[in-house]
């Protein structure tokens, strides 16, 4: 197993945090191997915070409906 595959898969699952264009890509790219498009350059914390909001919003979701059909 290579040693980067962590940042690899990271990067694959959440292409928002590939870093945007510029020197930081630059960087990115010569440090982990060429294939990725510019992201957005989102932190890992903001990552997770938009994470947390799709959670938030689909358990409003789900128990909204279950008070609506009274299951």
């Amino acid at each position: 197993m290579h040693y980067l595959s962590i940042f690899y898969s990271k990067y694959e699952i959440f292409p928002y945090t590939v870093p945007k264009e510029g020197p930081a890509f630059v960087n990115f790219t010569l440090t982990h191997g060429a294939g990725f498009e510019p992201g957005k350059g989102w932190s890992s914390g903001t990552q997770g915070g938009y994470q947390m909001l799709a959670l938030i919003v689909t358990l409003g979701i789900a128990i909204l409906g279950g008070i609506i059909t009274g299951d």
